[in-house]
């Protein structure tokens, strides 16, 4: 997918991801901040957690069985809770709120909220990535269960520590809004600092690839 015209970015119509309400301010070149309140864990996700941790205490009852082990079944509602219980955390985790803020008079980057990370300089940035998602998920209709997918962009910076997200968009049916509504905020924010950026094309989340195996 080649990249649009790069018009401006309009903060009031960003979306971000999960139903996350979310305050910007952007003026590239002297504070870009953005404020992402608590989002919501969708049907989707919860469908998803449950269908792995449903399969997970299947495929230990099989197990104990094989090895004649005694209680069984209860190893197997064990395992499978704890897959839940595990999966559900991490979920809950990417949601709670956080801020960004690119503060141009210390040409640094602070980054607040449930995973804390030391504030780094722009020097520190290698480059932005503009990667983008999908999830599949199913639809009931009126005759049939139609599998169906939710496209989303997500931008990181990447830096000689890791990665850091800087802003997830909410997820569509197509790919072209989400890719259309994040393409200017990341070539001007690029722009602004000054590093270099590029686009990385939809592909399945690992969550998305596990529940395509399960």
């Amino acid at each position: 997918m080649t990249p649009p015209p790069a018009g401006p970015f309009a903060p009031g119509k960003f979306e971000a991801s999960d139903q996350t309400p979310v305050k910007v301010e952007w003026q590239p070149g002297s504070v870009v901040r953005l404020e992402f309140g608590a989002g919501s864990v969708g049907a989707q996700r919860v469908l998803s957690i449950i269908l792995t941790g449903v399969v997970t205490g299947i495929g230990a009852l099989f197990v104990a069985g094989w090895m004649e082990a005694r209680w069984s079944w209860l190893w197997a509602i064990l395992a499978g809770a704890a897959v839940i219980a595990g999966r559900t955390a991490i979920e809950k985790s990417q949601l709670q709120p956080r801020g960004v803020r690119f503060d141009w008079s210390t040409r640094s980057v602070t980054l607040t909220g449930a995973r804390l990370y030391e504030p780094f300089g722009f020097a520190d940035i290698k480059e932005l990535v503009l990667r983008g998602h999908i999830r599949e998920g199913v639809r009931e209709e009126s005759a049939a269960t139609r599998r169906i997918r939710h496209y989303w962009c997500e931008l990181v910076a990447v830096t000689g520590r890791g990665e850091r997200v800087i802003a997830t968009s909410r997820s569509f049916d197509e790919q072209e809004p989400s890719y259309e509504m994040m393409v200017p905020m990341a070539s001007e924010l690029a722009a602004a600092i000054p590093v270099p950026w590029r686009w990385e094309d939809f592909t399945l989340t690992l969550g998305a690839q596990i529940d395509r195996m399960l």
